[in-house]
């Protein structure tokens, strides 16, 4: 029997007379499943827009059959991102996960928003992501609060666009209700859309800022990123305070269109300059505020001992408050049941009008009735919602008292005939021994397996991610085609979360993995069948875009089966690389290749770019890395020489291929070299020279920038033009000589990082030094140098065209045709075509 701290008063001295309890039955140990039996999928990242804002998030829909068709919406809005590399859709991502795997809205639909924010660490040092993140931003100029037309769309989009988009997926549920659940600057926007639009419920967790005003003041203005970018672009706090009390919550306090449940944390540390916390402003001004409103719908405030200001995230109360008020269902549900009666043995006269009255108490604490929690003073405990590991192994004590009342001991009533029944002798009694209550923990399948189609022989993967409620571990049986599997030759990993297998026949196969577990109430759990199609080894080309200091711009894949692909230089993004390599096998192929064309002038054409057909094989799972000019920014030399073509077969230089030169105002560029040909030397009176030639195979390694330097120091006004480096000198891999291979790996920039999105293949492209913008420089009306394996020399005077660059390969191509100028586009490009 375990001890008490909580006792009903009774008198210190017994009358034996009163009557003697005991317990006739007693609440029995339940062991009941998890709450959490639902599963379901995450969608990747969508990408579309609403009123010409672009929408981005991941929806989560359930598959258990008893979940039904018509589903409530949940709309998360994430908070504030202040951790380096973390993208909004990361953080979107990473709330859907709380949302499903911590809060249990498993059997709702749930949209999480990734939304642009006014200061992002990861913006910050990578510019060019947020226009390519979210098309149209204005980053520079987006400020705390500015992002609520993102928030608008995203809701309005799954308001109005959600039922089209789950039939087009063919997801077979729709819409019913639509609830918002924001957390931290979530919340402010949550709140903020509640003025603005109605849905069926608001969920605004430990909403922020509050007060914009008192926390931009004194240092935070200049030392918080948020509030210095406000006070550079508005206004200080002390000259346009009004800019700042216009993006606070505090000016949001009337007209809400929705019941809001607002939670809040009083551990929660968060606090202004100023020292006042969070939960400060949480009582005195927003929900001082909101009391008053007389335009409002209805408002509840909650708060919580625990937490801190994630305290969705493990504060179980909470959790079960958020699940009440979206309806989220609730099972694992325990029942106890004890009986007491009261037996008079030394006063016979007594009757038996007084009663007993039960409470309830977990591991020393009295139960009260409340969320879900029923029957805590009754015979009968009901506990709801119940999970593993919170609920399990508490201890459930049945405590009962005899209340006394007053009885007569004659009819009809006398004067002095009235009595009392006695205390009970052995008040209060507990039970013997306490029920224990075990939740079974349940199998999740978080992430399920997912289609892959191979050549033959080449490795199909398939990845399970589940997990256990009670975090131990799970036994893993892949299955193909219904029937288990065991590692092999061709098979590793068939009692893991991974397996890799492949097979030498062309063949389709379904994949499945049966999850197990010694004690989930759902075990065993057989994820989602995922199809393995194994085909003829294809002509596949991969491709990645990247950059050396760490710009990641996607992938793309072709079947040249299909019909060629076609790169070109970039005209947005200076430095950027692409990758492409055969992942099934080698592929012969034709390429096509033009230099870019020099700009022309007063009337007199710019050089046209070299152009050549060559053929080479490319080698299964090697990196070829092409670096193609583009016209603007320009990559020749200044005032208009064009842009030269290079390709690499890792470390490598294989193809090099002229630009046109650019025209002076008195004669025109001359023509770009294709391979093996020099440049053309420009027209007029002080022409720059054509790039010479160098033979097959015979550039140096290390190459010159315009003027002859070779590293720091450029001279970038220098007329004479440069050449190119025969292989790539990384500023990483210093220790690695510039023609070697780096080995299997991921691409990595000039500084050493990897960019996690690309394939693990043979590499040996080093970012960084390459010596390839390397036409002469031009001033004035004279055109500059093309660039290419040798620059041309840029115009000197009398303004005379700037001369085109040469051509080059290192014999690792068969020429089929070159020739000297051909490529009129300023940006040059290639077509690669496959001949086997």
């Amino acid at each position: 029997m375990i001890g008490l701290a909580y006792y009903n008063a009774t008198p210190t001295t017994l009358d034996l007379n009163g009557p003697f309890l005991k317990f006739t039955s007693e609440p029995s140990s339940q062991t009941v499943d998890d709450a959490a039996t639902h599963a379901g999928n995450v969608s990747s990242l969508i990408q579309v827009s609403y009123n010409g804002y672009p929408v981005r998030g991941y929806l989560y829909y359930p598959t258990t059959p008893n979940t039904g068709q018509s589903l409530d919406v949940v709309v998360l809005y994430h908070g504030t991102i202040t951790s380096a590399g973390v993208s909004p859709a990361d953080a979107a991502s990473t709330f859907i996960s709380i949302a499903l795997n911590k809060v249990n809205l498993k059997d709702k639909l749930v949209f999480s928003v990734a939304y642009p924010q006014d200061f992002i660490p990861l913006w910050q040092a990578n510019p060019a992501l947020p226009a390519i993140q979210f098309p149209g931003l204005d980053y520079p100029n987006l400020y705390l609060g500015d992002n609520i037309v993102y928030a608008e769309a995203a809701l309005l989009w799954v308001k109005n666009e959600l039922n089209s988009f789950l039939s087009s997926n063919n997801i077979p549920k729709t819409v019913n209700k639509v609830y918002t659940f924001g957390h931290s600057q979530g919340a402010y926007l949550v709140h903020r859309l509640n003025t603005l639009h109605t849905v069926d419920g608001v969920i605004s967790n430990a909403p922020g800022p509050i007060d914009l005003l008192t926390r931009c003041s004194g240092v935070n203005q200049t030392e918080t990123g948020s509030c210095n970018k406000i006070g550079l672009g508005i206004g200080l706090t002390s000259t346009d305070p009004d800019a700042y009390n216009s993006r606070s919550l505090k000016s949001f306090l009337s007209g809400t269109l929705s019941p809001t449940l607002f939670t809040q944390a009083l551990d929660d540390d968060t606090a202004d300059e100023f020292g006042t916390p969070q939960v400060a402003n949480m009582k005195d001004i927003m929900q001082a505020g909101l009391s008053t409103c007389t335009d409002c719908a209805a408002i509840t405030f909650n708060y919580y001992e625990t937490g801190g200001h994630d305290a969705f995230v493990t504060n179980t109360y909470l959790q079960n408050d958020i699940r009440s008020f979206v309806g989220a269902v609730g099972a694992g549900i325990a029942t106890f049941v004890g009986i007491a009666t009261a037996e008079f043995k030394t006063n016979p006269e007594a009757t038996n009008t007084g009663y007993i009255s039960y409470k309830w108490y977990e591991n020393d604490t009295a139960l009260e009735d409340g969320t879900n929690v029923a029957g805590s003073g009754t015979t009968t405990l009901t506990l709801s919602n119940l999970s593993n590991p919170e609920d399990t192994g508490k201890n459930l004590v049945l405590r009962v008292n005899y209340v006394p009342s007053a009885y007569q001991t004659t009819s009809p009533v006398t004067a002095g005939t009235a009595r009392s029944t006695d205390y009970a002798s052995n008040a209060p009694l507990d039970i013997a021994n306490a029920a224990v209550l075990t939740v079974n923990p349940i199998i999740t399948i978080n992430t399920q397996p997912s289609d892959d189609t191979v050549a033959q022989t080449q490795n199909a993967t398939f990845t399970v991610d589940a997990s256990a409620s009670d975090s131990s571990d799970l036994t893993y049986q892949w299955n193909v085609n219904g029937s288990p599997v065991s590692d092999s030759a061709t098979v590793s990993g068939s009692t893991t979360p991974t397996l890799t297998i492949s097979s030498p026949d062309v063949s389709t196969s379904t994949v499945s993995v049966t999850v197990s577990h010694p004690t989930a109430g759902n075990s065993p759990v057989t994820s989602d069948s995922a199809t393995w199609a194994v085909v003829s080894a294809r002509q596949i080309l991969n491709y990645e875009l990247v950059s050396g200091d760490g710009g990641f711009y996607g992938t793309g894949s072709q079947n040249l089966f299909d019909g060629p692909i076609t790169f070109s230089g970039n005209s947005q993004i200076v430095g950027r690389s692409t990758v492409f390599y055969a992942p099934e096998k080698d592929l012969r192929v034709r390429a096509t290749m033009y230099g870019g064309a020099g700009v022309g002038r007063n009337g007199n054409r710019g050089g046209e770019g070299g152009s050549a057909v060559f053929e080479f094989t490319i080698y299964k799972n090697e990196e070829y890395t092409l670096k193609l000019g583009a016209a603007t920014p320009p990559t020749g030399g200044t005032n208009g020489g064009g842009a030269s073509a290079y390709l690499y077969r890792k470390g490598r230089l294989i193809v090099a291929l002229g630009g046109g030169g650019g025209a002076g105002s008195r004669g025109r560029g001359g023509d770009g070299g294709g391979i093996g040909i020099a440049g053309e030397t420009g027209r007029g009176r002080y022409a720059g020279r054509g790039g010479s030639v160098y033979s097959t195979g015979t550039l140096p390694t290390i190459g010159v920038f315009p003027g002859g330097s070779v590293y720091g120091g450029v001279n970038w006004s220098a007329a004479d033009g440069g050449r190119v480096s025969g292989c790539t000198i990384g500023g990483y891999y210093n220790y690695i000589s510039p023609c070697s291979d780096i080995g299997v790996s991921q691409f990595r920039t000039a500084a050493g990082s990897i960019i996690s999105q690309t394939a693990s293949i043979l590499r040996g492209f080093k970012s960084g030094l390459g010596h390839r913008n390397n036409g002469g420089n031009a001033s004035g009306d004279n055109g500059g140098g093309a660039s290419g394996a040798t620059g041309g020399d840029a115009g000197i005077g009398d303004g005379s065209g700037g001369g085109g660059g040469s051509g080059y390969s290192s014999g690792e191509v068969t020429v089929i045709s070159t020739r000297l100028g051909g490529g009129t586009s300023r940006d040059s490009f290639i077509t690669i075509e496959v001949i086997n």
